[in-house]
């Protein structure tokens, strides 16, 4: 007689493996029957995986920013710009530069009418940093659904030199 491997998952999550019992023996040993719980757990984790844009950080907080998450930058990209990410992370880019420029001449930046220096404006600055990175992050997950005539290379750090103006 052949022994059964009995796979359940019990009600709190737990997988739990058995062997059918034959004559008081164990049909799997106790190192076997834990060899497969640990594969049935890694391929489990696998299938289980969460959505493509968990792969992309979450935004960081600023007080002007509320209400930012991947799917209100996706629908603004799709609404503003026409699914253009190029434009939307220049934006970006472009503030960024900005920023930057005022940082390293010890300067004020008036965002949102918060006045920013010193150590709150390299915070913003860092924040705006994490912003272009994330946008590119999704604009990678996107460019499935864009026209190649749109589409952004996520790896591009080259921000548009001919536009000064940072909004």
């Amino acid at each position: 007689m052949q022994g059964v491997v009995i796979l359940t998952i019990m009600a709190s999550g737990v997988l739990q493996l058995g062997a059918c019992v034959l004559k008081n023996k164990a049909v799997l040993p106790l190192k076997l029957r834990l060899f497969i719980v640990g594969q049935l757990f890694v391929v489990f984790a696998i299938f289980t995986a969460g959505p493509a844009s968990a792969e992309c950080a979450k935004f960081p907080s600023v007080p002007w920013w509320s209400g930012t998450t991947h799917d209100t930058v996706k629908r603004y990209v799709n609404i503003k710009n026409g699914g253009n990410w190029s434009a939307y992370i220049k934006k970006w880019e472009n503030q960024l530069k900005f920023l930057r420029k005022v940082e390293s001449k010890k300067g004020t930046a008036v965002v949102a009418n918060y006045r920013l220096r010193g150590t709150s404006l390299k915070q913003y600055v860092e924040k705006v940093a994490a912003r272009v990175s994330i946008s590119r992050c999704l604009a990678s997950q996107s460019s499935g659904n864009m026209p190649a005539s749109k589409r952004v290379d996520p790896t591009s750090k080259k921000a548009d030199p001919s536009s000064g103006k940072a909004d």
